[in-house]
Parts: structure tokens; sequence; C-alpha cells
């Protein structure tokens, strides 16, 4: 069973949220940055947390992060979104 929940970007330290989503993060981005020989940004990752995004992550039974959806408002058109990232665990992939 997976649980969903929507959080702000800002709510996630608050919460401890973002720390789990840079591990996330690196867990799932490192060996494809490493192709292109670019070490994992987290202080530009982190520094995204404080644009007003917003996150729908998703637990599994245990309470680990298995996934997530951030998006935030364009800059240019107030109507429009944006997805800035998505990350799912290789387990839930294609599930």
């Amino acid at each position: 069973m997976i649980i969903i929940k929507k959080i702000g970007s800002k709510q996630l330290h608050s919460q401890g949220l973002d720390d789990q989503i840079i591990k996330f993060d690196r867990e799932n981005m490192v060996p494809i940055l490493a192709l292109k020989g670019i070490s994992f940004p987290e202080e530009k990752r982190r520094k995204g947390f404080e644009v007003d995004g917003t996150f729908h992550l998703a637990f599994d039974q245990d309470g680990q992060l298995v996934g997530y959806l951030e998006y935030c408002p364009d800059w240019n058109d107030v109507k429009a979104i944006y997805i800035s990232s998505m990350q799912i665990a290789p387990i839930y992939r294609n599930t």
C-alpha cells in the first residue's frame, strides 16, 4: 500500500522531509549524472526547496519515501504550473 502526502516546499524542513528527498534524489540521480561527469548538486537542490512549490510524496507501508512529484507555478504564466522534479524508486517503476 502506498500513502500519498501533499506538502508545500517551504514546509519540508519543518517536517524533516527535506533530508529524505535529498537522499532519495541522490540515490536516483547520481548514476545518471556520473555518466556525464557531473556531481550531485545538493546545495542547488536545497535552494530549490525555497521556491513556492508543491510536493506529492509517496511512502510505502514502512514510511519509506518511494517517489514524489514536485511542481511549481510558472513564472511567466500565473495560470500554469510546471513539473520541476519527479522521482520514483526503481522497484515501483512500471507498476
